[in-house]
């Protein structure tokens, strides 16, 4: 066994002392680095989930806006609206064919009384029935029921009639005969535009 003397003792425990001294100085100095960086890495996890949790909210807002303009596009294409008045002199004027003699040999206009277009109490849609009296060739018959359909409003297509006009002989089809009823729906919230 080595044996060693008191001085060597002493020095060997004054270097470990040292040593120790110096390792828990060290440790002292880093662990409040340590701990920031461990509050920092928390801190970026957190922003990361936040950030793929923005970045999935933005794709959805993306997503639902395009959804939504197309909705829009679709409701523009296939829904009419219902105006607060009847104007039937609108209507007239836009469905009205140039009576040639050849197409169109003759048309009339009718309307009757406004009743309520729902049949419920509580609602204020009012409809205003009109029928279009057509003679002429089948295909102005045709375009008129075509233009009622296409119309930007309401329109309430209620009967449909057309005979061929047999006791005319000449060239070409015979003439048509179309009656086309429809009602004209508006929302009166007034009562002030019934006729």
């Amino acid at each position: 066994m080595i044996r060693m003397s008191t001085e060597m003792r002493h020095r060997l425990g004054a270097a470990v002392t040292g040593i120790g001294i110096v390792l828990l100085g060290g440790l002292a100095a880093a662990w409040p680095a340590y701990r920031e960086s461990v509050l920092i890495r928390r801190e970026i996890r957190s922003l990361s989930h936040r950030v793929g949790i923005s970045a999935v909210i933005a794709d959805d807002e993306r997503r639902l806006s395009l959804e939504l303009a197309e909705k829009r596009r679709l409701i523009a294409r296939s829904c009419r609206t219902v105006p607060p008045t009847a104007d039937t002199a609108d209507i007239v004027g836009r469905l009205a064919l140039p009576v040639d003699g050849v197409l169109v040999l003759d048309q009339n206009f009718t309307t009757g009384a406004a009743t309520r277009a729902t049949g419920e109490e509580g609602w204020p849609e009012q409809a205003i029935p009109l029928t279009v009296e057509l003679r002429g060739s089948f295909d102005s018959g045709f375009a008129l029921l075509r233009s009622i359909e296409r119309m930007d409003r309401l329109l309430r297509v209620t009967s449909v009639r057309a005979t061929a006009d047999r006791a005319i002989d000449g060239p070409g089809s015979p003439p048509v005969h179309f009656s086309i009823g429809f009602d004209v729906i508006y929302a009166d919230a007034g009562g002030s535009d019934r006729p």
